[in-house]
């Protein structure tokens, strides 16, 4: 089931070697588990996860939530969403795109020049057999969104035995970190955890078959712990009632009833080292591990010669796990030296403990400018028309019109209208003195004219 634990075990002493490696995966399992609940129920990344479902909402132009739809359409007032974040995005997105960077290798020491050229292709091909840039791109637009965006770098041998390189974008909803971890781009996060939902029972089955005599039920592959978490939810609510909910179905035919919820766990731990003068090379130094220290003390024992001077020390070992509702499989990550999952993150928030895009800035903005073009809108179609508009000559009684013939108060109105012009005009100018051009009256005089 576990191949390192059990390797540990032996061949001696099988029951009692059988019960601890049941109680070391049993721990294991519990410290692991304890982590993610830890991590997912932080302050931090709980408040993140529910403000990035709303970025992600805002992008894709849906800024109105269903309240505030019903009100509009019980109002009957139009439903106006004038999305302008989602050109922002893509004008930034764009320019990351016109703006990439290769990878490059270059030398630091003379005579160095040849091995860093190789390097360099040798990273050229590799990005480009998994259509890296194109990846690492769709990442950083999750970035400009939400403030994290995910990739993963691994080695694929279901299409090729010898291993096809891998670069694959991560749904950053989908990801939990160290809630720990303070610097950019998480390179003091100490573990990294990565939830897959949905995932066939098949395939499951196939990523971790576990031991022959002794296989998986169906139900070990589900984790049930993880699957009932969900935004603003009490941290103890471990049913699964809230994926069985009809508003949290699919209803487009193409899901599964038998799929799983599967986490992967990669986490760092310290082991002890022994530092040695390598034998071969007085130059250089050894690092060795726990088991290979006692290797080289049985050999120079052997040999009667005394063993050179060791240094002990510490150092880093990543470990990745497959958990479902059990410890499914156990060994070293994929990448040595670091994790395969890598984070690009935004702009920081120093209180909340986590990163955020451009989005949240403009939220705001945007709520404001749909409720006020909406309202904008309703008063322009529910007001009255202010005044009239008829052509010059259409009547022959300035007086009279669509809606005055025979309405006193409007003629009142309009009388002391034309007497303040008269008064206004009497102290600027007296047209009455105009001389009129070509024989006709001038259009003043023959407005002076109507007033009188």
């Amino acid at each position: 089931m576990i191949d390192k634990l059990q390797n540990d075990a032996g061949s001696g002493g099988r029951e009692s070697a059988a019960t601890n490696v049941a109680i070391d995966a049993d721990a294991l399992f519990g410290m692991l588990k304890g982590w993610l609940k830890r991590d997912y129920d932080s302050h931090g990344q709980t408040r993140w996860r529910k403000e990035a479902r709303e970025d992600f909402a805002f992008e894709a132009g849906e800024q109105l939530t269903e309240d505030d739809k019903n009100i509009l359409k019980e109002m009957n007032r139009p439903i106006v969403v004038f999305n302008r974040i989602g050109v922002t995005v893509d004008s930034v997105a764009g320019q990351e795109v016109a703006n990439r960077q290769e990878v490059q290798y270059l030398p630091r020491q003379q005579g160095a020049v040849k091995v860093n050229e190789l390097l360099t292709s040798a990273a050229k091909w590799f990005r480009q057999q998994c259509d890296a840039e194109d990846e690492e791109s769709d990442a950083f637009r999750d970035t400009v969104v939400c403030g994290m965006g995910w990739t993963e770098t691994r080695l694929d041998y279901e299409d090729d035995p010898e291993g096809q390189p891998k670069v694959d974008r991560v749904d950053p909803l989908e990801m939990v970190w160290d809630s720990g971890a303070k610097k950019r781009n998480l390179v003091d996060a100490r573990r990294i955890f990565h939830i897959r939902r949905d995932v066939p029972i098949d395939e499951a089955r196939a990523l971790c078959p576990g031991d022959p005599d002794r296989p998986f039920e169906d139900a070990d592959y589900n984790a049930t712990w993880v699957d009932d978490r969900r935004d603003g939810a009490s941290p103890h609510e471990n049913d699964a009632n809230f994926y069985s909910r009809p508003e949290n179905n699919r209803t487009d035919g193409d899901a599964d009833d038998n799929t799983v919820t599967l986490v992967r766990a990669q986490w760092w731990e310290r082991v002890p080292a022994y530092l040695m003068v390598d034998p071969s090379n007085p130059d250089s130094s050894l690092t060795l591990s726990t088991d290979e220290y006692r290797d080289w003390q049985q050999k120079y024992k052997l040999a009667g010669v005394q063993m050179p001077k060791v240094v002990k020390t510490t150092r880093k070992v990543f470990r990745q796990a497959y958990l479902g509702n059990a410890l499914l499989e156990i060994g070293d990550a994929p990448v040595k030296g670091h994790f395969s999952f890598k984070c690009i993150t935004g702009k920081r928030d120093r209180n909340k403990n986590s990163f955020f895009g451009i989005v949240r800035a403009m939220k705001d903005p945007a709520r404001w400018s749909n409720k006020w073009m909406s309202q904008t809108m309703h008063i322009m179609n529910t007001s009255a028309k202010g005044g009239i508009a008829v052509e010059r000559g259409h009547h022959e009684n300035r007086m009279q019109g669509a809606f005055g013939a025979h309405d006193r108060r409007w003629r009142r109105r309009r009388w002391r209208r034309c007497l303040g012009i008269e008064r206004q005009c009497r102290h600027s100018l007296d047209v009455r003195h105009l001389v009129p051009l070509r024989g006709r009256r001038s259009r003043r005089q023959r407005w002076w004219r109507g007033l009188q």
